[in-house]
């Protein structure tokens, strides 16, 4: 729940949630220096779903998110459910979330760096692996034709099925080739091939001057360049 003070519910399943509580652990570490935050025990959402009351270290809610996400997917893709960070595409919960993927990996990567740099080793191998794991799938199953990253992987690799790729249904969404080159997945080639699609789609007619600001807006009056798209 994005509240803390909120009841906890069971009938929403968005396939992220988990793994944004890695990167807020991992860059606290990195901006304070505090690593006994690491060993504070703090209850889980357990009670707040009518279950018995469970609790754990910081460290170990990193674990449990980390097997949460790796347990619900497909060779490292994370199944959707009922959504990822975009909730507009609820409705393919079967498909893998190539967005959640390279946030998958970038949490696993930034996991691995934690636990060397606070002496435990025995998790580094294991998180790197998995790493390269969703990295490998990502590369071989999430890049469409035209070298762009597409959006949800087809159930159980089914690239018939994917949404967002132009050998399927021809669109085209900004966050797979964001997070590409956030989470360090993407080649620089990789990134490029894609942040060129994307390029190709935002200059057409309707895009990119509409998408951005022109404090005319304010005054009642149209955009200065509106009538380059009529």
């Amino acid at each position: 729940n994005f509240y803390v003070s909120a009841p906890g519910t069971l009938d929403f399943h968005a396939c992220d949630d988990p793994i944004w509580f890695i990167y807020a652990v991992c860059e606290y570490v990195k901006e304070t220096g505090d690593t006994t935050l690491l060993d504070d025990i703090v209850p889980y959402a357990d009670a707040k779903e009518n279950m018995p009351a469970k609790e754990g270290t910081i460290f170990e809610h990193c674990q449990k998110a980390l097997s949460q996400v790796w347990t619900n997917s497909f060779d490292g893709m994370p199944i959707m459910f009922d959504a990822d960070w975009n909730h507009d595409l609820s409705g393919y919960e079967d498909h893998g979330s190539v967005m959640a993927a390279m946030q998958l990996y970038k949490a696993y990567m930034d996991f691995a760096e934690l636990c060397e740099a606070v002496g435990r080793k025995e998790f580094v191998a294991d998180s790197r692996k998995k790493a390269q794991i969703v990295k490998d799938t990502v590369e071989k199953y999430c890049i469409d034709s035209t070298g762009a990253f597409i959006r949800l992987l087809g159930p159980n690799k089914d690239k018939s099925q994917d949404v967002g790729s132009a050998d399927t249904d021809g669109r085209l969404f900004l966050e797979p080739t964001a997070w590409a080159l956030f989470s360090g997945l993407a080649t620089v080639d990789e990134f490029k091939a894609s942040a060129r699609q994307v390029e190709k789609k935002l200059v057409a007619k309707g895009g990119i001057g509409l998408c951005t600001a022109d404090f005319t807006l304010a005054k009642g009056k149209a955009p200065v360049d509106y009538t380059a798209y009529k």
